[in-house]
C-alpha cells in the first residue's frame, strides 16, 4: 500500500501486505475509555508509538494547547514513560490514558496524530481515519510523505510542531471532506489486504520449491 515493488528488488521478495497486531496493549478498549467515546463526538487521537514517546520535547504541551484551541475532544496515548502525565489533571474532553489497543480505538476517533512509524501507520490507514503526521527519525519521515501521497494525511515536522500550526492542520483534517474520502478508499484496500496468510503462501512455497514438492 506504501510503495510499489522497485526494479532493484531481488526477484524473490514478496509484498504480502502488513501483519497487525496490538494485542500488547490489550484485547478491548477499558471502560474508561468506552465512557469517554460514548459522551460525544469523535476525539482525535494523540501517540507517538513506541520509540518517538522517548523523546516527546513539547509534544504532549503543544498538543493540548491546540486541543483546546479547537474545541476538540482528544484521547492521549502517553505510554508508561510519562507516568506524571497520567496523574495529572486535565480538561474534561481530554482523556490521558497509558495504551489502547490501536485497532479498535482508531476507527473512533476523527483524526490521528502520530509519529507515522509503519505499525502505527497501516494501523490508522485501515481504520480509515486521516492523519496528521508528526515524524521524528527513523523511517518516519519516509512513511509520512508516502501518507501524504495518498491524500490521507498532512505533515509537521517534529521541530515545527506548534500549537497554532497543529490548529491550523488539524482542522483542515477535519473539515476538508477530500481526507475522509481518500482515508475510506485506503482503508478498503488495506483491509483487504491478505498479510498473514500472504506470508504463510509465500513462506509454504519457497519450502515447497525447496524440496522439490512443486511439479
Amino acid at each position: 500500500m506504501l510503495g510499489a515493488p522497485q526494479p532493484d528488488w531481488p526477484a524473490n521478495v514478496v509484498v504480502t501486505g502488513q501483519m497487525f497486531h496490538d494485542a500488547a496493549h490489550g484485547t478491548a478498549l477499558s471502560p474508561e475509555i468506552e465512557r469517554f467515546l460514548d459522551a460525544g463526538l469523535a476525539p482525535i487521537l494523540f501517540t507517538l508509538g513506541s520509540s518517538a514517546v522517548l523523546t516527546p520535547g513539547r509534544f504532549w504541551e503543544e498538543s493540548l494547547a491546540a486541543v483546546r484551541a479547537l474545541g476538540q475532544r482528544a484521547i492521549f496515548l502517553v505510554g508508561p514513560e510519562n507516568p506524571g502525565m497520567l496523574r495529572a489533571s486535565y480538561p474534561p474532553e481530554v482523556l490521558v490514558v497509558e495504551r489502547a489497543p490501536h485497532s479498535l480505538l482508531m476507527p473512533r476517533c476523527a483524526v490521528v496524530v502520530q509519529q507515522c512509524g509503519v505499525g502505527t501507520l497501516m494501523q490508522a490507514l485501515r481504520a480509515g481515519v486521516p492523519t496528521l503526521a508528526v515524524p521524528f527519525a527513523n523511517d518516519q519521515p519516509d512513511n509520512a510523505y508516502r501518507a501524504a501521497k495518498l491524500g490521507v494525511a498532512r505533515i509537521v515536522a517534529a521541530p515545527r510542531y506548534r500549537r497554532q500550526r497543529v490548529a491550523v492542520e488539524l482542522d483542515r483534517l477535519l473539515t476538508d471532506p477530500a481526507y475522509r474520502a481518500a482515508s475510506a478508499r485506503v482503508a478498503a484496500e488495506v483491509r483487504a489486504e491478505r498479510g498473514v496468510a500472504g506470508a504463510c503462501d509465500a513462506i509454504e512455497g519457497t519450502f515447497a520449491e525447496a524440496l522439490g514438492l512443486r511439479g
